[in-house]
């Protein structure tokens, strides 16, 4: 097992800030006032603090690094065995996971991005008061509930996965996979009913308008695999519909095709804008999704299914279903940037930047109402009249 770094453990109490890639470790932040001061938790008391947190929940030691644990069991682990003497040494090093699901009542909405962290928090801002958990993006919202009213735990919007109903374990504190080191905002775990929480527009719930998206898709493209049935009645699964599938990446990931560049775009949530993929970038985007779909469905033999050959099929077929040849010439009059799109065509106003705004290219400074363009303006008055520097602001 790797070790853990035995300086710190962090902790910080803002709601919205993800782990940072500079050191930010020994600081910890008073919830009261915002103000900042230096505090060293050795990684010995790490269980002690999170059981004054969490209660006498079920921890999970985990290697450095690491999302889940690879202990034997450990979905059958009681708080008994996180007392236990000969697993105690195991939380001095590595990282902790806390066990989530029916049997602890404790579950975690994990948002991978901080865009939509945040318009989640805003639609649920009684959320900002549970435990949460930064990682190098977004963050996992720890709640108490009963056991969810879906089948599926991952909720879309039509830029693809924006959150993630998490029912098996939760990373609460060490290193992240990419190197940052986990913060918490030290506060109790809140208790939900799941009808209150609300969905932000245009996120939609596991196990409803994914499924009327896909029937739809079905009605259009066809069944998404190929069967035979043997002289026994059994039904197989024998080969995928590659329109289909092309189809499926085209909705979730806003997937288009220009022939005349010969180049796949993609929307990409983070940015805002669409971004370029090379040929074995789509093939690993199918590989993914047909993974995906082989866990929901639990049809593992899809899993036997995916080949290089199959996966240059599915880009063939991505190449006729996703085609727009006009699809940026079509796009609408506005600046992209950092955060957000300002119209400029028939009304003047920023909005949140969406996907039908077809954008290639980001400015990455915000909008500033305030500022002002004193090199332009010196410029303008040494070239033209001032009647002219007003008609032409």
């Amino acid at each position: 097992m790797e070790e853990f770094d035995p300086e710190t453990i962090v902790f910080n109490a803002s709601i919205s800030k993800p782990c940072e890639t500079e050191d930010i470790s020994n600081r910890a932040t008073d919830p009261s006032n915002g103000s900042s001061t230096t505090q060293t938790i050795p990684n010995h008391s790490r269980l002690t603090r999170f059981r004054k947190i969490l209660g006498d929940s079920v921890f999970l030691p985990c290697n450095t690094g690491e999302k889940g644990p690879r202990l034997d069991g450990w979905k059958d682990w009681t708080p008994a065995d996180t007392h236990n003497a000969e697993n105690a040494g195991r939380f001095d090093r590595g990282n902790i996971a806390v066990l989530l699901g029916e049997r602890t009542g404790i579950y975690a909405f994990d948002l991978d991005d901080q865009t939509h962290l945040e318009e989640f928090l805003s639609a649920n801002p009684k959320l900002r008061e549970t435990f949460t958990v930064w990682g190098k993006r977004g963050a996992k919202l720890l709640v108490m509930a009963a056991q969810p009213p879906f089948k599926r735990k991952d909720v879309k919007t039509d830029c693809g996965t924006v959150c993630e109903v998490l029912t098996s374990n939760a990373t609460i504190a060490g290193t992240h996979p990419e190197g940052c080191e986990y913060q918490d905002n030290g506060k109790v775990v809140h208790e939900i009913d799941w009808n209150e929480i609300v969905w932000p527009t245009g996120w939609r719930l596991p196990g409803s308008e994914t499924d009327n998206t896909l029937d739809r898709l079905k009605r259009d493209y066809g069944d998404p695999y190929r069967t035979r049935t043997d002289n026994d009645g059994n039904e197989f699964i024998v080969g995928i519909c590659e329109r289909f599938w092309a189809a499926v990446l085209r909705e979730e990931f806003n997937l288009v095709w220009l022939p005349d560049e010969k180049s796949f775009w993609r929307f990409a949530p983070t940015t805002g804008e669409f971004a370029p993929l090379s040929d074995e970038e789509i093939r690993e985007l199918f590989a993914k999704r047909l993974m995906q779909a082989a866990r929901e469905e639990r049809l593992p033999e899809i899993q036997g299914l995916i080949s290089q050959r199959i996966l240059r099929g599915l880009c063939d077929a991505a190449r006729g279903v996703c085609a727009s040849p006009k699809f940026f010439d079509d796009a609408p009059e506005g600046i992209h940037l950092e955060n957000e799109f300002l119209c400029v065509g028939e009304r003047f106003e920023l909005e949140p930047v969406r996907p039908d705004h077809r954008s290639r290219n980001r400015i990455p400074y915000p909008f500033d109402q305030k500022a002002e363009c004193k090199t332009f303006l010196e410029f303008l008055s040494q070239t033209i009249q001032d009647d002219d520097i007003t008609l032409l602001q």
